[in-house]
């Protein structure tokens, strides 16, 4: 925890300056899938904030007004919990936006932590978000975590939420469908509202799976003959896409960038999979592929999201009216929203 505490009090000494806004670009008009009464609102994910003149155009045309700020990680190393991936300010904040600092817990964190590492680890988490929006003379009025808690690390995680809740702050969290649908099981975190995150949902180690980011046939699944949920919550829906490395159909992780498949080196067996036939070096992903290794190309498009919606609408209550798309990218707006 000593680590932690350094790094909280070192880490905005030398926070790098800002830089001036571009230029902003006029849009053609276009739709984000939401129904007359949802607000939208996005997360940023990325440890330097910096929006190109499109995304600041875009936030603007919609009129968002809210920001679900990636802070930081707090993930293990050597056994110990730390920072990781801090966000650093490029530019200013823009005025009129609500920026929400968000954290990312691991989840193994919390297996062994005793109540009183928790209630620290919470002081320091709590302290380096204000120390963050403090660069850009913010304020931390809400505060929302992030985990894949467990019900073997629920009791933890749900103290760890109450000690961050004595800052007199709202606080919210993020909620997997699979706690959403087992809530009995999982639990109801000690906060004021949950962001429902609906993506995600399927078995992407299965080479024949259907999308795994989202589908209606899993979201149905999930959402369906639940009863409605104790708290307050928004949707959250994804704008990103991913491409899937197989093995004789055995799942070996995810692909960061899309090999070249215009060559005799692959063959398509699908509107999104292709088959490794000769062994090659791709330049693009900067390794080697071989026979029998497959992919399957992941995406989401505006029609996925619209039918979506129209899933959720009819099962749950979205009582904040907020949707949230993860995460704001000029790449994955025009994409999956235009």
């Amino acid at each position: 925890m000593k680590t932690f505490t350094t790094f909280v009090y070192n880490l905005y000494s030398c926070l790098i300056g800002w830089i001036g806004f571009g230029t902003l670009l006029c849009l053609n008009a276009c739709t984000t899938p939401k129904s007359s009464n949802e607000s939208i609102a996005f997360y940023y994910w990325k440890t330097h904030y910096h929006l190109n003149s499109f995304e600041r155009a875009y936030l603007q045309k919609q009129d968002v007004q809210k920001i679900y700020l990636h802070c930081f990680d707090i993930a293990l190393e050597n056994g110990q919990p730390k920072p990781q991936g801090v966000l650093l300010w490029q530019e200013a904040a823009l005025k009129g936006i609500e920026y929400i600092p968000t954290v990312f817990i691991q989840n193994e964190i919390l297996q062994k932590a005793d109540t009183s590492h928790l209630h620290e680890l919470a002081q320091h988490t709590f302290s380096l978000c204000k120390q963050i929006l403090a660069a850009q003379q913010l304020s931390i009025k809400e505060l929302q975590i992030d985990c894949d808690w467990t019900e073997s690390t629920r009791d933890s995680y749900f103290y760890f939420l109450k000690c961050l809740k004595q800052n007199n702050i709202t606080l919210s969290t993020t909620l997997r469908l699979y706690q959403y649908k087992y809530a009995t099981k999982s639990g109801i975190p000690p906060a004021d509202y949950v962001s429902l995150m609906c993506y995600n949902m399927g078995n992407m180690k299965k080479a024949q799976n259907e999308n795994s980011i989202l589908n209606k046939k899993d979201l149905q699944a999930y959402l369906q003959s639940t009863k409605a949920y104790p708290l307050p919550l928004n949707i959250a829906l994804p704008i990103f896409n991913w491409t899937l490395l197989y093995n004789n159909q055995t799942f070996k992780g995810i692909l960061y960038q899309v090999p070249d498949l215009q060559n005799r080196y692959w063959k398509r067996i699908s509107e999104i999979s292709y088959i490794c036939v000769q062994a090659h070096f791709d330049s693009i992903c900067q390794q080697n592929f071989y026979p029998n290794e497959s992919i399957r190309m992941e995406t989401i498009s505006k029609k996925d999201l619209e039918q979506a919606l129209l899933t959720i609408q009819h099962y749950v209550n979205n009582s904040k009216n907020e949707i949230i798309y993860f995460d704001l990218d000029s790449s994955k707006i025009r994409h999956c929203l235009y």
